[in-house]
């Protein structure tokens, strides 16, 4: 997780000083590898004192960051920015290339890229399914299908980010 917190910090400057951080263990790699490692919680509110930590536990024991289960953790993810909608205009998730191939459908993520969704009305909850690329698992978006709203691509120092924009004040 302080790859991604670091990443954050990186691409979102001194805006992340005015807005409201949380972290979300849900949001951590879906891979293991070694530069995805996942800290104890005191660690990291130690070593960024700014951010949320409310939702991580006291212990860095998560289980392995596999393909199998990061469609699990991107439909809990899905649902509460779904949640959050309608006290944020809009959420910004910072995360890593690999986790956001299973929060939405379509083309994988290239660095530095940025992509803007809104949630699916009901009448275009038509194809919830989709082939994951990397995992070649099929994934079921269900009620929290996101529908782009645009494309755009951000060279903002390497940061991978996925956007959700709502209507709501």
């Amino acid at each position: 997780m302080p790859r991604t917190i670091n990443t954050a910090i990186r691409a979102l400057g001194v805006t992340v000083e005015r807005a409201t951080v949380q972290i979300w263990p849900d949001l951590r790699e879906a891979h293991d590898r070694l530069p995805n490692e996942v800290l104890p919680r005191a660690v990291m509110e130690a070593k960024f004192p700014r951010f949320d930590f409310s939702e991580c536990r006291e212990e860095a024991d998560y289980g392995p960051q596999r393909p199998s289960n990061a469609a699990a953790r991107t439909k809990r993810v899905r649902l509460r920015v779904k949640g959050l909608t309608g006290a944020y205009r809009r959420i910004l998730l910072v995360t890593h290339r690999g986790f956001c191939t299973y929060i939405v459908q379509g083309a994988d993520f290239t660095n530095a890229e940025c992509r803007a969704y809104r949630f699916a009305e009901p009448a275009e909850l038509v194809g919830q399914w989709a082939m994951n690329n990397d995992s070649k698992q099929r994934i079921g978006y269900g009620p929290s299908l996101l529908v782009p709203l645009e494309e755009t691509v951000l060279a903002t120092k390497g940061a991978r980010r996925c956007a959700w924009q709502t209507d709501a004040p």
